[in-house]
């Protein structure tokens, strides 16, 4: 189908852009996955009441309420010689 508004070409410039421009953001978090060590899941049902206040530490640092459960892992197993 032809574009005379010239329009087309423009438009595929730009998808082709940001198709690269994902590429380059998959990749990289591919690498960066493959820089981190292996990880094992652990569930655990915790009190709602705890639950809050990780989500709210998490949400005044800026960080996910992983990480901030990482950290009080880590903390505790350092503390008891772990």
């Amino acid at each position: 189908m032809s574009d005379d508004t010239g329009l087309g070409s423009a438009a595929e410039k730009a998808d082709s852009k940001s198709t690269g421009h994902l590429d380059d953001l998959l990749e990289e978090a591919r690498t960066e996955e493959e820089e981190e060590e292996s990880t094992k899941r652990f569930n655990v049902e915790i009190p709602e009441e705890l639950h809050r206040h990780i989500k709210a530490q998490a949400g005044r640092e800026g960080r996910s309420m992983k990480a901030v459960f990482l950290d009080a892992i880590e903390m505790y197993l350092s503390r008891s010689g772990a």
